[in-house]
């Protein structure tokens, strides 16, 4: 397959610029600076630092904030054209690619023996260099508050949801019970703009190759998105998503926060997510249980793609080497040993951030009900891997206006799935 990104050339000349407050210039303690793309667990993150510093007096080791609205990748084109280095970079998948030119060989390192088969997949390159960590496993579906639906329906099983038409009888069980069923978010174009888009990126074939030839299709503006089948099955889903969301009449008005305290209260049943947002959900409800519902993508009840929810590796450790010096670099890769090697480390990435581990022998899994169930597809074979991680995330702010303009009713499917198809020819 051709490569899917164009790499841009960042900043080449910035080689001989010196990094800015990184050092205390005694040469007692290494200074660096840190972005971490999962904001809900920002706090338990910092927490991890500050363990992390008191037990390296040679090391330490700063979060540098994003601002409101301000995704992790900007930030870090930001710092690289200030000429301020950024060492140790937490990001998505699809960003790798981009940061190439600027970003440290971890083929060396000690945890690459460890790793679990296919994690290092992505961040591999034909001569040998592995260019990222990778950071956790994560899974996305459509998740259901187990007490909310079993309060309906005492025997909910959840291998009972086979089809389209199964899913919106589960809806219509609910409502009928005077139960908020579903809960879309729109407005948060990374989730039905981008995550969802997996569900017709994902199942064209249960190849990943041929799947990865359709994406390269929509890159090279050769695919009619919208006479695809499994387009027009997401577009199905995307319409039973805005005619039962409990909030239907302003669908631009919850944010993640709301989506978090209505479906850990039990107001609402489902809400398409993923493992991820168990740690704030506990933070509402403790003895909250959740599970996963595959996304139905049509009324076959045999297809593939009604069984399977997306889990994969999604974000990827990465080291500055442009601006950085050896010293702040080995301090980087200092601490992510510390992370999947020390029983600290494993324990604070565990069970305070709830990242499922991607390294053979970790002493410590996340317990919550959405990891357990991420795993449990895992082990039976259903799982879908995320073609999103394929391109550029950049492409979110378009597909997700799209998503915006069809859920408010002022475009049609069509006029989306051109929407959907100028964005990844703008990518190529």
């Amino acid at each position: 397959m051709k490569k899917i990104l164009t790499l841009c050339v960042l900043f080449i000349g910035l080689l001989a610029l010196t990094a800015c407050g990184d050092s205390n210039g005694d040469g007692d303690v290494v200074e660096i600076h840190v972005v971490f793309s999962k904001m809900e667990v920002t706090t338990e993150f910092e927490e991890m630092l500050e363990i992390f510093n008191s037990e390296h007096d040679d090391i330490q080791i700063t979060l540098l904030p994003t601002e409101d609205g301000q995704g992790v990748i900007e930030r870090v084109r930001i710092q690289y054209a200030a000429g301020e280095a950024v060492t140790l970079m937490h990001i998505d998948a699809g960003f790798v690619p981009e940061l190439e030119p600027q970003i440290r060989d971890l083929s060396d390192q000690p945890w690459i023996s460890r790793a679990m088969d296919g994690t290092l997949d992505f961040a591999t390159r034909e001569d040998g260099r592995i260019l990222g960590m990778p950071a956790s496993v994560e899974g996305f579906g459509i998740v259901y508050n187990r007490d909310v639906i079993r309060s309906v329906i005492a025997d909910f099983d959840p291998q009972d949801i086979r089809s389209v038409d199964d899913f919106v009888a589960l809806l219509d069980t609910l409502e009928a019970a005077d139960v908020n069923s579903m809960l879309a978010t729109p407005s948060l174009d990374w989730s039905l703009g981008f995550h969802l888009m997996n569900a017709f990126l994902a199942t064209q074939s249960e190849d990943l190759d041929e799947n990865l030839e359709f994406l390269d299709g929509l890159l090279n503006g050769t695919v009619d998105l919208y006479q695809n089948d499994r387009f027009q099955a997401f577009m199905d889903i995307l319409r039973i998503m805005f005619a039962y969301n409990m909030f239907a009449e302003t669908p631009l008005d919850p944010q993640f926060d709301d989506g978090i305290v209505n479906l850990a209260d039990g107001n609402v049943a489902m809400w398409f997510q993923g493992n991820w947002i168990h740690p704030p959900m506990y933070g509402v409800n403790p003895d909250g249980d959740y599970g996963f519902l595959p996304v139905p993508m049509s009324n076959n009840s045999d297809d593939f793609a009604n069984r399977r929810i997306s889990v994969d590796v999604p974000q990827f450790w990465v080291v500055d080497e442009y601006l950085s010096n050896p010293e702040q670099q080995e301090a980087a890769l200092t601490f992510l040993d510390w992370m999947v090697s020390s029983q600290e480390g494993q324990y604070h990435s565990a069970m305070s951030l709830g990242l499922a581990p991607v390294m053979d022998g970790a002493n410590y899994i996340p317990q919550d009900p959405l990891s357990i169930a991420m795993v449990d597809y895992l082990e039976r074979g259903e799982a879908l891997p995320w073609v999103i991680s394929y391109f550029s995330g950049g492409i979110l702010t378009t597909t997700g206006g799209g998503v915006q303009q069809y859920a408010l009713g002022l475009i049609t499917a069509e006029e989306l799935a051109t929407i959907i198809e100028d964005a990844f020819e703008a990518l190529d």
